[in-house]
C-alpha cells in the first residue's frame, strides 16, 4: 500500500537536488543557501511510452547521491559528471484524464472512474501483488536477457510521476531484449518507483525499477527489480541528478550500463498483469527478480520529497491467478 511518510508536504518546484539537502539536513527550503532550482515531477508505471518530466536542482550533498543539475538548460557535474542538453517540455496529453497518487480526486481509489481508466476499477488481473515465496508454482521456462551488458544513452524524462530512461528501440538483435517461452520482447524504457510497488511477504522495498519491453505483436513484458536499504544506488544517484524538470526531457552525454541495475543473480517471480498506471491495461507478462539490489534511505527520501510523496499503486488482489517462479 501507499505509505506517504511526510505529514508536510513540499512545493512541487523543488528540485530532487535540493529536495536530497533537506532530506539530509533537515532544513526547509527558506534556509538554504541560493542554488540552481529545478521543477519537480512524480512517476509513472508500467507504461509503455511516456511524456516528459524531470526534477533539476541544487545544491550539493555528500551522501553520494551527488549534486543537483540546474533544473532546465544544459547541466554538469556530480554523479558521473554527465552533461545534458537544454530540458524540452513534454506536458501533460491532454485527451487522457490527469492522475495522481495522493489527491482523494483522482488517487488510485478513483483510477477506475476517470474517463477511459475503467480497467483500472474492473479489470481482474492487476498489478501489483504481494508474491509470497511459499504459495509460487516452480517453472522450468528461463528468462533471457540478451544485450543487457551494453551502456544505453540516457534520454531522461520526468513525466510528472517518475523518472524514466528512453530507449529509441529498432526490434533488432542489437538492442536489449528479453527472451521468454519463445517469444523476444525490445526494450522500450525503464522507469522508477518508492515505494516498491510489489511487495514480497508484505513487505515493501525503498525502490523498484521497471524495465518495459514490447514485441513485434505489441504484447508488453517487465521486468520488476526491487532496492532495499543499503549503500547507495549510483545509477539512480546520476539520473536523479540529471533530472530535467517537471514535465521536461533531456539528452545527456553519458549512458547507463543496464546489468548495473539487475541482480546477478537471474531468479524470477512470474505472472500475468497489468499496467500499474492508468489505463491499467491487462495482459502483460510481468517478471519480478527475486534478489534486490541496494540503494540508500537518503536516496527514497530525497526522491519522494522530490515527488512530493510515495509513487506506488496499492496492492492489488491475485483474483485466482497463478505466480510461478524460476530459482536460478
Amino acid at each position: 500500500m501507499i505509505i506517504d511518510v511526510r505529514n508536510t508536504m513540499v512545493p512541487r518546484t523543488l528540485g530532487l537536488g535540493l529536495a536530497l539537502v533537506v532530506a539530509l539536513t533537515g532544513c526547509t527550503p527558506d534556509t538554504l543557501a541560493p542554488v540552481g532550482t529545478g521543477t519537480v515531477g512524480a512517476t509513472s508505471t508500467a507504461t509503455a511510452s511516456s511524456s516528459s518530466g524531470g526534477v533539476g536542482g541544487a545544491g550539493t550533498s555528500s551522501s553520494g547521491v551527488g549534486t543537483s543539475g540546474s533544473g532546465g538548460a544544459s547541466s554538469s557535474s556530480g554523479a558521473g559528471g554527465a552533461t545534458c542538453g537544454t530540458a524540452v517540455d513534454k506536458p501533460h496529453d491532454p485527451t487522457k484524464a490527469e492522475w495522481s497518487y495522493h489527491d482523494p480526486s483522482d488517487g488510485p481509489t478513483k483510477w477506475g472512474t476517470l474517463m477511459g481508466d475503467a480497467t483500472c476499477g474492473a479489470g481482474q488481473a492487476q498489478t501489483p501483488i504481494d508474491l509470497v515465496d511459499a504459495t509460487a508454482v516452480g517453472s522450468a521456462k528461463p528468462l533471457v536477457f540478451s544485450n543487457y551488458g551494453k551502456t544505453v544513452p540516457v534520454d531522461l524524462l520526468d513525466n510528472g510521476h517518475t523518472l524514466q530512461v528512453n530507449y529509441a528501440t529498432t526490434m533488432s538483435a542489437e538492442d536489449p531484449q528479453i527472451t521468454y517461452d519463445g517469444k523476444t520482447y525490445y526494450l522500450l524504457q525503464f522507469h522508477w518507483h518508492s515505494t516498491s510497488e510489489h511487495t514480497m511477504a508484505g513487505q515493501a522495498s525503498l525502490f523498484e525499477a521497471h524495465f518495459v519491453h514490447k514485441a513485434a505483436d505489441g504484447a508488453l513484458a517487465v521486468v520488476g527489480v526491487l532496492f532495499d536499504d543499503g549503500a547507495d544506488n549510483a545509477s539512480l544517484a546520476r539520473l536523479m541528478h540529471d533530472d530535467p524538470g517537471h514535465e521536461k526531457e533531456s539528452i545527456c552525454s553519458d549512458g547507463v550500463k543496464l546489468d548495473d541495475l539487475l541482480p546477478a543473480s537471474r531468479g524470477f517471480y512470474h505472472y500475468s498483469g497489468s499496467l500499474t498506471t492508468p489505463p491499467c491495461t491487462e495482459g502483460l507478462n510481468w517478471f519480478v527478480m527475486m534478489s534486490p539490489l541496494q540503494a540508500s534511505a537518503k536516496q527514497q527520501a530525497a526522491y519522494q520529497t522530490g515527488f512530493v510523496g510515495t509513487t506506488n499503486r496499492p496492492i492489488q488482489p491475485l483474483d485466482g491467478r497463478t505466480v510461478d517462479k524460476h530459482a536460478p
